[in-house]
Formats: C-alpha cells, sequence, structure tokens
C-alpha cells in the first residue's frame, strides 16, 4: 500500500492545527533549556554565542510582530487611518534620518504618503508647527452650545430654522453643519474669570478646618427602619415614617478626632426644638462645647436651633445645597453606624432598647474602632493625646 492511500483520520485540519501549536511551544522550551546551559557556561565564548543567539531570535519575532501589524493596518483606508501626533512625527523624521531612508521607503514603513513626509520636512525645517492645522469652516465652541441650547428650548424648530436664527444674528450656517453641531457632543463649558474667584473664595474663606478636638462638630438625622422594614411608598400601602416603622436618628460627631459625642432618638420626624435639646445635652455631657458646628439646611437646623447655639457660645454653619462632601464627614459615619450595627442587627421595636443599641455601638466605636485617616488610632486616642 502507498502512502498516499493510507487514510487520514477524521478531523484532521483540526488535529494538524493543533499540533502545529504544540510544535512550537515544545521548540520554544528547548531552545529555553539550551539558552539556560549556555548562559551559564563557564566560556566566555559559548555565552557570547548564547547573548548573540537570543538578540537574533527576537529580531526576528519583532520583525514578524510588525509584519502582523502592517499588514492588518494596510486594509484599512488611508483616510481612516490614525493620524500621527506632532512628537510622533519628529520621532519619524529622526528615525528616518538615523536609517538613512529615503521619503519613499519612509513613508511606505510608516504607512503614510510621500507627500505627507515631504510636508513634515518642509514644516520642520521652516519651524512651522508639525500638527494638522484646523479647518477652516470648523465654528468656535460657542456655536454648538448655542445650537443645541436653541433645540432643547424650542424641540420643534428644524435645522433650517435654527440656519435663519444665526443669519439674522449675521452667522451664514447652512442646514447640514446645523446637523453636525446637534449631533456633536455638548461642549465642555469652563466657568468665566469672577465665577471661579468667587468658588475659590467661599471654600477658602468660609471652609471649616477642625484644628483641635471640640473645635468642629458635625450633626445630622437619618432614618432606620425597623426590624419590618419600609413599606412600599405609594398608597395606599404606604405609611409616614413614624414608630413602629422606623427610627429617626441623630448623630453628632467631632471632625478632629472623629469621636461620637452624643446622638439622640426619636419617634418621628423631630422638630427643631427636640434637635436644638439633644445638642445641649450632647454638650453638657461632653462638659464642652464646639466652636463651630455643621449641618445640613434641613428644617430643623432653622431658628430655633440657631437661638440656641447662641446660647451655647457655638456658631452654627450650613453646608453648600448640591455641593458634594459639604458635610461628608457626618455621612461618612452615619454609613459606619449602619453598615457595622444597625443593619446586622434586628432593630428594635422599643425605644430603650434602640438607644441601648447605639449606645454599645458608639462606645466600641469611639474606644476600639481605629481610623485610617487618623493613622489607625480610635477616636477616643486621637482625643486624648491632642495637645
Amino acid at each position: 500500500m502507498r502512502p498516499s492511500d493510507i487514510p487520514l483520520p477524521k478531523n484532521w485540519p483540526q488535529y494538524a492545527k493543533s499540533a502545529l501549536l504544540h510544535a512550537m511551544s515544545l521548540a520554544h522550551m528547548a531552545i529555553i533549556q539550551s539558552r539556560g546551559w549556555a548562559a551559564n557556561s563557564p566560556i566566555a565564548r559559548v555565552r557570547l554565542a548564547s547573548q548573540l543567539e537570543r538578540a537574533e531570535t527576537r529580531i526576528v519575532q519583532l520583525e514578524n510582530q510588525l509584519r502582523i501589524y502592517k499588514d492588518r493596518l494596510g486594509e484599512v483606508p488611508q483616510r481612516r487611518l490614525p493620524h500621527y501626533k506632532p512628537m510622533a512625527r519628529i520621532d519619524i523624521l529622526l528615525h528616518m534620518t538615523a536609517c538613512g531612508w529615503s521619503v519613499t521607503m519612509a513613508a511606505k514603513e510608516f504607512l503614510v504618503s510621500p507627500d505627507t513626509i515631504r510636508e513634515w520636512l518642509r514644516r520642520f525645517h521652516n519651524g512651522e508647527r508639525l500638527d494638522s492645522p484646523p479647518p477652516v469652516n470648523k465654528y468656535p465652541e460657542f456655536v454648538t452650545l448655542v445650537t443645541q441650547r436653541i433645540k432643547t428650548l424650542i424641540p420643534r424648530l428644524g435645522r433650517k430654522s435654527i440656519a435663519a436664527y444665526f443669519a439674522r444674528a449675521g452667522l451664514a450656517i447652512s442646514a447640514s453643519t446645523i446637523r453636525r453641531e446637534l449631533m456633536a457632543p455638548p461642549p465642555c463649558v469652563k466657568p468665566t474669570g469672577p465665577q471661579t474667584d468667587d468658588r475659590k473664595r467661599s471654600r477658602n474663606g468660609r471652609g471649616i478646618v477642625a484644628k483641635y478636638p471640640d473645635h468642629v462638630w458635625s450633626l445630622d438625622l437619618t432614618v432606620v427602619p425597623t426590624s419590618g422594614g419600609f413599606t412600599v411608598p405609594w398608597p395606599p400601602f404606604s405609611f409616614h415614617l413614624v414608630k413602629p416603622f422606623c427610627w429617626w436618628v441623630l448623630l453628632i460627631i467631632d471632625h478632629y478626632s472623629r469621636k461620637a459625642v452624643g446622638f439622640a432618638v426619636f419617634k418621628g420626624e423631630p422638630t427643631s426644638e427636640e434637635v436644638a435639646d439633644a445638642l445641649e445635652l450632647a454638650v453638657q455631657r461632653n462638659e464642652r462645647s464646639p466652636k463651630h458646628i455643621v449641618t445640613d439646611q434641613g428644617p430643623q437646623f432653622r431658628i430655633p436651633f440657631r437661638k440656641r447655639c447662641a446660647k451655647l457660645g457655638t456658631k452654627p454653619r450650613q453646608g453648600a445645597v448640591g455641593q458634594h462632601g459639604s458635610i461628608a464627614v457626618t455621612e461618612r459615619f452615619i454609613k459606619s453606624v449602619k453598615d457595622e450595627a444597625l443593619r446586622i442587627i434586628p432593630v428594635p421595636l422599643d425605644m430603650t432598647d434602640m438607644r441601648r443599641e447605639i449606645d454599645l455601638y458608639l462606645h466600641w466605636y469611639n474606644n476600639h474602632r481605629p481610623h485610617q485617616s487618623r493613622g489607625a488610632m480610635t477616636p477616643m486616642e486621637v482625643y486624648s493625646q491632642a495637645p
């Protein structure tokens, strides 16, 4: 029987492909083993030959890798290829000079036209910029902003009507340009100088930084559902946020040491007088009132609360509406209380039991819980060791 008459196994192309990969892998392992023996040889000539062989193999691999890249990019049309950045264009010119290539050879290697290389050389010798100049028909960003704002305010207005508005203002824009401006991403509008100065003055001039314990306190209210949890929010199945469905908890924290200085539990949404009473009780227990106290702009922190703060010698301050991080310390503290205590235990329905659970957690929080922002020290350690 001739070799050509031997039947091939089933799915032999798949086996051949797999065998090819395995053969390449075995060859690679054999080369590594032989190189390892030669690299550790006591003979200098053998070690140098091993280094030369590794360098030649690496060159062949890089050339093959470059060929694969160029074959893939060669299928992309010239106008769709990404543009080289200005520094990359300078590198291409320097590389072309170092290799002694002609303009045609450099254009072939970097997949550009010879005229492009000549234009880069002309700009480089004349001291001009190497990046592409902006198109002559490019409009400033405010045109895109105004176009999109008009479309938002008057959705039924068409492209031709918007172009007519610009024409009446003295700017001739075609309907196709209006369509392109409407499809463009919204421009990033930067604030003007006076607005930036006001923001900087508000942050630096009015911002409070705690410099010692009991310098700045912060307090906020949160709602804690009971064991039954919250009900659905739509009537007639919804209930008011009051006992027995939830508790209202007031938490007070010292900014400098992160020490919890007080808390209060309410059956329903507390009034301004009740919040003020809880703050006064925390000051009496602490035997020291803060210089500043930071809250949000809730209804509980209005005139009655401010009057009580004035009696205690404390200046009330409120976080900015919509500004991220205004009361971040308090919000992070509330998250810790909920995640580490109130969400892993059945929230009691009795107020005495609820107060006991929070008091036990705050005792552990102040005396045993380390804080990363305070060098892994507990709040009581920071509070007691502060000058």
